[in-house]
């Protein structure tokens, strides 16, 4: 049953006793305190508990709970410790200095709660509405967009703790099934303990590869995959994740070597799963020396408020540009529909600018250059595309062979005898033949954004692209960088609160700062 917020006072509230010296009314705690009952309430969550029974905690008073101790880096014991003992708490809580809590595992219950029902995301998203009624955020005003790191809570693991615990897996979950004669063999895959090798010694380290690759086989082969129409559903879902799980690990891990017996894989496959503990981490690299393994938190922002608009989770291996689609059908629910989207060079690829197009929204982000080392890069010629002609550096001219299209990739190539006798030629040209260019998939957009550049109007909006790496940072520092829980779902809520945080943190400075603004955002 529903709880609610209890309205009654008391002569216990923290204001008759601790005053404004104590915990001032400018501070974080007393701006919450204002500015959260008018976003968060008991009403929002009505669909979610039942008409008869014990009434529940206040979930209205559970969430401002979970923000707060997002903000002071709490856990969830150190959180109901601030419930009873932290004056700011009290005062942002409407608790009396007398509350006495509740317990830890009521917070664990209530996340479960708002995945189950997404209210983590219709929390942020009635939040960024309310700013929009209250004529806080121009519906088609321009919207910043950037992505960062999150570190995974799942334990990052080599190919050898991979393989023993998926395997373990596998053994554990179709031991009943396994054929007698084989449990000797696969019993020392039960409780997964690490084997006693020779770490150092290479050959004992290709002998137990082996050994592991053979008995994996083995026990794929054994346990057959097993329908959904099994009667024991959850056992049968157990084992299949189980057997997925272990395909996956030699897919991805191993491969045969030269003289047939399995190896490590050469180099990083993409879409690696680095830990069984979360299996929807992934590896991410922001360049060759900065790498980490998790997701990657994607935010758009409103460069006049600095309200974040929306906010998505996605594996790290993912691209920054292809979640933006995502974040702009995520901004319709509340009102926001932008004609133009501001983001570093992540963005500008030639198919998310046609993608969009279509949408009616403009991305406005650098062309990346194209590097070739001492030799001209093609950003040296001048192709033209309505002449079908391109211009080499010395001013040579070769035709583009047939109409260049949308999505197709054409090749220009200089002759041999021009480029021989060029006096550019060995700045130019790698080999004895001539230069040859390749004009993308999507040249032309490539070269309008490249015209938009040099226009001062699209100048300004590239300088205002770093406001969203300060909202990143605000986001950081209130717990976005590492995750709390495993498994993307569970780290979107946590991601969905930050940004609930932040835009509540930023309401309170907006609105409470300026009268005129505190009238409209009541009213609204």
């Amino acid at each position: 049953m529903l709880g609610r917020e209890d309205p009654q006072r008391t002569l216990l509230e923290v204001e008759l006793w601790a005053g404004r010296a104590i915990v001032p009314a400018d501070s974080f705690y007393g701006r919450f305190a204002r500015i959260a009952p008018q976003l968060v309430s008991d009403e929002t969550f009505a669909r979610c508990y039942g008409t008869k029974g014990r009434p529940s905690v206040s979930p209205a008073l559970l969430t401002k709970v979970l923000l707060l101790a997002l903000h002071d880096g709490r856990s969830d014991r150190g959180a109901i410790d601030h419930m009873r003992m932290h004056l700011g708490w009290k005062l942002a809580l409407g608790l009396p200095l007398d509350d006495p809590g509740c317990h830890p595992t009521t917070l664990t219950v209530f996340r479960a709660r708002l995945v189950l029902h997404n209210l983590d995301r219709e929390l942020f998203t009635a939040v960024v509405r309310a700013a929009v009624d209250a004529g806080l955020l121009a519906k088609n005003a321009v919207q910043l967009v950037d992505a960062s790191a999150i570190l995974g809570a799942g334990a990052v693991q080599d190919t050898y703790t991979l393989l023993r615990k998926a395997l373990s897996r596998v053994v554990r979950a179709g031991q009943q099934q396994l054929p007698a004669a084989l449990r000797p063999q696969l019993d020392r895959y039960v409780d997964a303990k690490k084997p006693e090798v020779d770490w150092d010694d290479a050959d004992a380290r290709c002998e137990e590869l082996g050994r592991l690759v053979a008995d994996a086989r083995v026990a794929l082969a054994t346990l057959p995959e097993i329908s959904t129409d099994e009667p024991d559903e959850a056992e049968t879902r157990r084992v299949q994740l189980a057997r997925t799980l272990l395909e996956q690990v030699l897919a991805q891990d191993v491969e045969a070597g030269a003289d047939g017996k399995p190896q490590l894989h050469q180099g990083v496959t993409r879409d690696r799963m680095p830990s069984l503990t979360d299996p929807e981490m992934r590896h991410g690299r922001k360049s060759a020396s900065r790498k980490w393994s998790g997701y990657k938190q994607h935010i758009m922002t409103d460069p006049e408020t600095e309200l974040v608009t929306a906010v998505t989770v996605s594996p790290a291996s993912a691209g920054d540009g292809a979640l933006l689609p995502e974040l702009l059908t995520q901004q319709q629910a509340t009102g926001l529909a932008p004609t133009r989207v501001v983001g570093d060079q992540a963005y500008g690829g030639g198919a998310l600018r046609e993608a969009l197009a279509e949408r009616g929204v403009e991305v406005v982000a650098k062309v990346a250059p194209v590097h070739n080392g001492a030799y001209f890069s093609k950003d040296a010629f001048t192709i033209d595309l309505d002449a079908r002609t391109v211009r080499c550096p010395a001013g040579q001219v070769a035709l583009i062979p047939g109409r260049v299209q949308l999505g197709q990739l054409q090749r220009v190539e200089f002759p041999a005898s021009v480029c021989g006798a060029c006096p550019l030629h060995d700045r130019c040209v790698r080999g004895r033949g001539g230069r040859s260019i390749t004009i993308g998939a999507y040249e032309a957009h490539r070269q309008r954004a490249r015209a938009a550049q040099r226009d001062p109007a699209v100048q300004v909006l590239l300088h205002r692209r770093p406001l969203v790496e300060r909202k990143l940072a605000h986001l950081v520092r209130w717990g976005s960088r590492k995750a709390r829980y495993r498994g993307q779902r569970k780290v979107s809520l946590q991601l969905f609160l930050v940004g609930l945080l932040a835009n509540l943190d930023r309401l309170s400075r907006l609105v409470f700062g300026d009268p005129s603004l505190t009238e409209r955002f009541v009213a609204a």
